[in-house]
């Protein structure tokens, strides 16, 4: 799931992407930069793609590098700080220094113009020197020395932007699975294994187009071992179409994966609607929270006319009933409509008798549960 930060209030969710369990990162990025239109939107308004240490492996920043990707990252493991001597990029408030290097695991085979660095930042740099634990960023650019200095802080900004957004839709059902057909099919080593092998066929399908011996006695040196690393080839790839497909796993979204988009969808407007509101603690709400105040309580469906009102339960304490009159007011600025008719949504007084029904009358109520 990919979440793109707008400013200090809205993270807003910006893709998401449908694969086998336990799949790599990298599957996930090639998805979401498929789209031509979707990765031409990216390079123009991302200024830094955050990942965690799924995405720190070779081939995943070299596939990122070809395609312009300003990417952080952070390795596995760690280091000290106090093993490097020269040339400390910054220093951080509490005079730690910051050492950078060229990443050139990384730059190897890179496209030209490229400078990925590694970025050796203090793992602890409240405590200053007395600490030497070190991290290595990974990044695919250059950092102004501001980030350098805060660069912890930078890549920790991947919680509030990223994972709390996920911990918020999951709150509501966003993790559950309404796809329950599993489809046989191999395991992720055997994904490997069989990726591993398509490599290994098109550098050897590469060494023999540029086969072009003089001579008969050439053609069949060079040619001898080029052949046994075909059969090797094929009977890996004889081995690996016999590897029975025994795991089950979801493998097509279809239905399921539109109600996560639609999902998405409604959860950036809520997010949109609550950045308008003068409540530090009505902008944070979360979607179960906004469900337990507002659209999960019971409610009294009342036509009048071209209008509807809904009116809603109070709850019992005070304070929840001043952010409950926010969240109304917010939602009654939208143009909301039912049916073609207009939606107004109004909160009951604690010692208010509810609207009675008038089934002979042109108004009607209707008592809506959540």
């Amino acid at each position: 799931m990919t979440v793109v930060q707008v400013n200090e209030t809205a993270a807003l969710a910006y893709h998401v992407s449908w694969h086998k369990p336990a799949s790599p990162l990298q599957d996930a990025l090639e998805a979401l930069h498929d789209a031509p239109r979707r990765a031409a939107w990216l390079s123009q308004n991302v200024q830094l793609h955050i990942w965690d240490r799924g995405g720190s492996g070779r081939p995943t920043l070299r596939w990122a590098l070809a395609r312009r990707i300003p990417y952080l990252t952070v390795s596995q493991g760690s280091t000290s700080w106090a093993r490097y001597r020269r040339s400390p990029r910054v220093f951080t408030r509490r005079r730690v220094p910051v050492f950078v290097r060229r990443d050139g695991e990384v730059a190897r085979d890179a496209p030209r113009g490229s400078s990925p660095e590694v970025v050796v930042y203090p793992a602890h740099p409240e405590k200053g020197r007395r600490a030497t634990k070190a991290l290595r960023y990974r990044c695919g650019r250059p950092l102004p020395k501001p980030e350098l200095r805060t660069l912890d802080r930078v890549y920790k900004t991947r919680w509030p932007s990223n994972e709390n957004v996920i911990k918020a839709l999951v709150a509501v059902g966003f993790h559950r699975n309404l796809d329950r057909g599993l489809t046989p099919t191999t395991s992720r080593g055997t994904d490997g294994r069989a990726a591993r092998l398509l490599v290994r066929q098109r550098a050897l399908d590469e060494k023999i187009a540029a086969l072009h011996p003089t001579t008969i006695p050439r053609l069949i040196r060079q040619a001898h071992p080029l052949a046994r690393e075909q059969q090797k080839c094929a009977a890996e790839r004889a081995a690996i179409a016999a590897i029975p497909r025994e795991k089950g796993a979801r493998m097509n979204g279809g239905a399921e994966l539109l109600c996560k988009n639609l999902m998405l969808l409604v959860y950036n407007r809520l997010k949109l609607l609550l950045a308008q509101s003068p409540s530090e603690e009505v902008r944070r709400m979360t979607p179960a929270r906004i469900q337990e105040l507002l659209l999960g309580r019971e409610m009294l469906a009342c036509p009048e006319g071209r209008t509807t009102t809904l009116w809603v339960d109070p709850p019992a304490s005070p304070p929840e009933r001043v952010l409950q009159e926010e969240l109304v007011r917010l939602l009654n600025r939208q143009p909301l409509r039912l049916h073609g008719q207009d939606l107004r949504i109004r909160l009951r007084a604690p010692d208010e008798r509810a609207p009675q029904r008038q089934p002979n009358g042109p108004t009607g109520a209707l008592r809506v549960s959540p």
